[in-house]
């Protein structure tokens, strides 16, 4: 009878325990861990989140999609950004890429980029790719500047997008330059001011 007593008990514990592991499972959000032969370290998505290096992938690469169009390639160009872009975003960028893409086969300029690094900026969340980009054509001879890749992104149902994308020449926009940039302008009105007081 004792044993009874006890096994009853025990069966009771073990479909207790077993309840609440059902419902931490049920309610835990998966994580999916890849290491794909192009990423350099191990990836970990869930459905709203993933790790630095699998973003960091996708940055780069929609950089160099982005930077290296030719006339030839530019509607496929556009066809694999879409995807990827947020609905909030969607028309307004594929409007701008619309736009470029017209003047690109209408001037028959090709873009060439070359990424030189890739920074995250924990506090705002953005990504920016750098590097030099080159135009070239009929009426252009090679000019090379530095350009950024400005990007953001959020995982929804375990896909990367883009909720922000903006492209601009020079350094990295990040929040310590653009500090450093109102400093820079704030002086420079000083220093006018001055002028015209004297």
């Amino acid at each position: 009878m004792a044993e009874n007593r006890f096994s009853r008990w025990a069966i009771g514990g073990l479909i207790i325990t077993n309840m609440i592991l059902i419902f931490v499972i049920a309610g835990k959000d998966r994580t999916v861990v890849i290491a794909p032969p192009e990423i350099k370290s191990q990836v970990e998505i869930s459905r709203a989140s993933a790790n630095e290096g699998y973003l960091e992938a996708w940055t780069l690469s929609l950089a160099m999609l982005l930077g290296n169009i030719t006339p030839g390639n530019a509607p496929t160009v556009k066809g694999n950004l879409e995807p990827f872009l947020a609905p909030e975003i969607f028309a307004d960028v594929t409007v701008n890429i619309d736009r470029a893409v017209n003047e690109l086969t209408h001037s028959r300029i090709t873009l060439k980029f070359e990424p030189l690094k890739v920074v995250f900026e924990p506090g705002s969340g953005k990504w920016y790719v750098t590097g030099y980009r080159t135009q070239t054509g009929p009426a252009d001879d090679g000019r090379r500047e530095q350009a950024t890749y400005e990007m953001q992104w959020e995982i929804r149902n375990f896909r990367p997008v883009l909720t922000r994308i903006q492209h601009y020449t020079g350094k990295p926009r990040t929040e310590k330059e653009l500090d450093r940039l109102t400093v820079d302008q704030e002086r420079a009105e000083r220093r006018a001011r001055d002028q015209q007081g004297r």
